[in-house]
């Protein structure tokens, strides 16, 4: 299996040194936008092939399908000598590398990030890092939940009077990918209009995970720094106006807005409830928030009349904003997933199938369905286009 080729990325090759999600998560959208992404692995392959769904070991492992979509592999024992040189001459042909070694890991394999930039003049070099190249926390080691909790996610998520929560899957990473990629087609930008600078530092980037994840923040952090008020845990509720939170139905709950001043007066009277307008306790949007238990419980002995299906119907017909909270299982199957094709076929080169969801920026790349391949499946492959690109008749100076 190869890359069907097409996209705006086209032509474009990138090599991927990461493991896990953020890196790999970046390589796959790279992938979905039509470049060549090549997954070096290590011997036995890549720690997110091994975390298979419980009670299906038989099953791909969903963290690596999650984030593998589209890329070639190949297997390259860095430890060796003759290994780190087939990356070195891999990396001459290359635009673009991503990797989440620690610090200097790398260069003691003999792959000096400052030595190869200085070689190859269009390459640009992208590490993932938990808290970046400068600061007391630059060595610590880094994954999205402690993440979470150092940058202040975890403390403002949860109930009131709860613990606070970490978020359900992890945030920090993905949106780490999306910065990566961000970043990727920036340089490649640059590169293209001259606006870039060639020197070799210039072209070694890093996107922080903890950078990230404060950005991810960026309105009640700044609400913190303009008021001085640390936010409170408010569940699903707004931290900004009410009602603006999760109402519950007779078998489930819908998530809705009616904060501004005309959709109060509709969800009023969509509810049956119009004496609620001439309650003090609910005259503003200030008003409503400082009574928010009151208010939240005076709205749902009226909700609970109906099932969250006919709730959403009600709030959404009158203009509302709404939407039902949903399972996995019921949005796989939602309108709105299967008519525009947010699911895709990945092909696995052992013939199995599996669903996966396709990259929000795919509309940029090649119309094709996806694929994985097994670890090193294109090893042989990807070393003989190196040795026809880089004329390398000497074999030994590769692997195989």
């Amino acid at each position: 299996m190869t890359p069907s080729g097409g996209g705006v990325l086209a032509g474009v090759q990138v090599v991927e040194f990461a493991t896990l999600v953020a890196g790999p998560a970046a390589g796959a959208h790279l992938a979905q936008l039509g470049a060549d992404v090549i997954k070096v692995e290590p011997p036995g392959g890549e720690p997110s092939r091994l975390l298979t769904a419980p009670g299906h070991p038989d099953l791909v492992a969903p963290p690596f399908l999650a984030n593998n979509v589209g890329k070639r592999s190949m297997i390259i024992d860095l430890k060796d000598e003759r290994g780190a040189a087939t990356a070195r001459e891999l990396l001459a042909t290359a635009d673009v590398v991503i990797e989440n070694y620690r610090p200097g890991a790398l260069a003691r394999l003999g792959l000096d990030p400052a030595g190869l930039l200085a070689a190859h003049p269009r390459l640009h070099w992208f590490s993932l890092r938990g808290y970046g190249p400068d600061g007391s926390w630059r060595d610590r080691p880094a994954v999205d939940g402690i993440v979470q909790a150092d940058s202040g996610m975890i403390e403002i998520t949860g109930h009131d009077g709860g613990p606070g929560v970490r978020v359900g899957f992890p945030v920090v990473d993905h949106a780490a990918g999306f910065v990566l990629v961000a970043a990727v087609l920036a340089a490649l930008l640059g590169r293209a209009n001259g606006s870039g600078r060639p020197d070799a530092a210039s072209r070694h980037h890093q996107v922080v995970l903890f950078d990230v994840a404060l950005s991810m923040q960026a309105s009640p952090f700044t609400d913190y720094l303009v008021s001085g008020a640390l936010p409170r845990r408010i569940g699903n509720a707004s931290q900004l106006s009410a009602p603006n939170e999760t109402l519950r139905g007779r078998d489930g709950s819908v998530m809705m807005a009616a904060y501004l001043a005309g959709h109060w007066r509709t969800l009023c009277a969509l509810l049956d409830c119009t004496e609620l307008l001439t309650d003090p306790r609910f005259a503003e949007r200030e008003d409503r928030m400082r009574n928010r238990p009151a208010l939240i419980e005076e709205l749902e002995r009226r909700t609970v009349r109906y099932t969250a299906e006919e709730l959403f119907a009600r709030l959404d017909s009158a203009g509302l904003m709404a939407g039902v909270s949903r399972s996995y299982a019921q949005v796989a199957v939602c309108p709105q997933v299967v008519e525009n094709g947010l699911l895709m076929d990945i092909t696995a080169d052992d013939g199995k199938h599996y669903r996966g969801l396709r990259s929000p920026l795919a509309e940029f790349g090649p119309r094709s369905a996806g694929f994985i391949t097994g670890a090193g499946a294109q090893t042989e492959e990807i070393l003989d286009e190196l040795r026809q690109a880089r004329g390398l008749d000497d074999a030994d100076r590769l692997l195989g």
